[in-house]
């Protein structure tokens, strides 16, 4: 990730409004599953915020006060997905290290569990921690309307505990509870991810993406990964699917860690390793949109329409010399370099128009050096009067 000197503040970008939602909910099933009471979050219609990450915090490390510094400006319902407190989720962990960051947000965080959670038995730390938000401890799984959405919470934590297969209890809840709420808009969020660019896909919970693809669910949020990666729509099988597919975001970018890429995986749209960050999204009533939020002191972020400088409004002067001639209309101006380089990269960063003060010539001979950095530095005292 690019870094100017000095810290950057995160500046909103522009956002494109995807409107997938879509009407097909499916048949209806026989039975209601019971839902879980969220009176903290939002039930009328109209634009609301759901945003967070997953591999939150370590103890020691910093990564999580900064993506909390970001949860203390965006409003809304936060997401935890998973692995909120490296590395055995135990309570200790949990009221040592995740308490200190992300737990001021902890009365309008909607968690689901990751496979460290369960490295303490019964994922007791993490049940204990989150109480009642975080659902019947035996299943960790729950649901809950978000303005017009409804809001899908699924346990890939333990395979033995709580398992994924097709004709799992989890399956089956999530069968009657889509068939419950033929919501236009749906989404669901747990920690293991079915598609990355790390590793092969995770076969385990393709029988949720079986089901969610089945009901027209649009979108799907995982972790596990910690780095920030975007599909293009999808089915189950990895076929793109522009019309009826659903597109999963990865966001194992909350501050315990970071990871690199393998092998670029087919429909993969986005991909970001090295930084830490939120996923915004802003869900209205047909349609949503989303921003990556970095930490402080990146220089772009990732919206629905690909990077976004984020140093918009900064003036760049940079000064260069060369040995010899490179300018426009030189012979050698084809092996000019270093200046469309430059350009390149700060017009990334949202900087399109770098100032250069150029010292051309300067191993011709003495007569040549003397004249063009006395010509540089009137360029630099004009510059300064600007």
């Amino acid at each position: 990730m690019l870094r100017l000197s000095g810290s950057l503040l995160v500046l909103g970008a522009v956002l494109v409004v995807v409107t997938t939602c879509r009407d097909d909910r499916g048949p209806a099933a026989p039975t209601e599953p019971t839902i879980r009471s969220a009176t903290s979050v939002a039930a009328a219609s109209g634009p609301v915020t759901l945003v967070g990450a997953g591999n939150i915090a370590k103890c020691g490390a910093t990564g999580d006060d900064a993506t909390a510094v970001l949860l203390d400006g965006i409003p809304g319902t936060v997401f935890a997905a998973g692995d909120a407190a490296y590395d055995n989720g135990t309570l200790t962990q949990y009221n040592s290290c995740y308490n200190l960051s992300w737990g001021r947000h902890k009365a309008r965080t909607q968690p689901t569990p990751g496979e460290r959670d369960y490295k303490t038995a019964n994922a007791a730390g993490y049940f204990g921690y989150y109480g009642a938000a975080a659902g019947d401890p035996k299943q960790g799984y729950y649901s809950y309307d978000l303005g017009a959405w409804h809001i899908v919470v699924l346990n890939s934590g333990s395979p033995q505990l709580v398992p994924t297969t097709a004709t799992s209890p989890q399956v089956q809840w999530l069968r009657a509870d889509l068939a419950a709420h033929p919501a236009r808009c749906t989404l669901a969020y747990w920690h293991n991810p079915l598609f990355d660019s790390k590793d092969a896909p995770n076969t385990a919970v393709r029988p949720l993406w079986d089901v969610l693809y089945g009901a027209g669910v649009d979108v799907v949020v995982n972790a596990h990964y910690a780095f920030y990666e975007r599909f293009a729509p999808q089915t189950p099988a990895g076929v793109a699917d522009p019309a009826q597919g659903i597109r999963e975001f990865i966001v194992g970018t909350g501050g315990a860690e970071v990871m690199s890429f393998g092998t670029i995986r087919a429909n993969s749209q986005v991909r970001s390793s090295g930084s830490f960050g939120v996923l915004k999204l802003t869900l209205d009533d047909a349609r949503y949109s989303w921003q990556f939020v970095p930490v402080a002191g990146k220089t772009f972020s990732y919206g629905a329409n690909g990077p976004q400088g984020l140093a918009g409004g900064k003036r760049v002067i940079i000064a260069i010399s060369r040995g010899g001639y490179y300018g426009a209309g030189s012979p050698a101006a084809a092996l000019e370099h270093l200046e469309t380089y430059l350009r390149g990269v700060f017009g990334f960063m949202g900087i399109p128009n770098p100032e250069f003060i150029i010292a051309d010539g300067i191993q011709v001979g003495p007569e040549h050096r003397e004249k063009s950095i006395a010509s540089a530095l009137q360029a630099a005292t004009s510059l300064r009067a600007a």
